[in-house]
């Protein structure tokens, strides 16, 4: 998935983060180019996807640290706002709202109860219904 990504449209080399401990990395995180569709709307987004930790650093802080650090990052390169299909009990600590909250869904097949968004800067997702498209490669097309 992360080659695909790292060869589409939608990567953003920015928003590709490593944490390393000494000179082993521990952890990384991917956000990629997405859009939000509907209701008159057109809008550029974020996608989280992977956020990985290996197993022996996992409950340390990391996945943590490089959520935090995306988002900062994405501000800096100008992205109001992050889509995640993640689990439900982890994002909401980070201010991630259900989907459906902002009228979204996304456009394959996921529980709702593990889909969520933010907004970094605020009201950057619009109103009304609409769609999270992700790039063909994400789905691995």
């Amino acid at each position: 998935m992360v080659e695909r990504l790292r060869g589409s449209a939608a990567f953003v080399p920015g928003l590709s983060l490593v944490a390393e401990v000494g000179d082993q990395m521990v952890g990384h995180i991917l956000l990629t180019k997405i859009r939000i569709t509907g209701s008159g709307r057109d809008l550029a987004s974020l996608a989280l996807a992977p956020l990985s930790v290996v197993p022996e650093f996992r409950d340390r802080g990391v996945g943590k640290a490089l959520v935090i650090a995306a988002h900062r990052q994405a501000l800096e390169l100008g992205f109001g706002s992050v889509v995640v299909v993640g689990i439900s009990g982890y994002y909401p600590q980070f201010g991630y709202r259900p989907l459906p909250s902002y009228g979204l869904k996304v456009g394959f097949e996921a529980r709702e109860t593990n889909c969520f968004a933010i907004e970094l800067v605020a009201r950057s997702l619009g109103g009304g219904e609409g769609l999270a498209v992700y790039p063909p490669e994400w789905m691995g097309q």
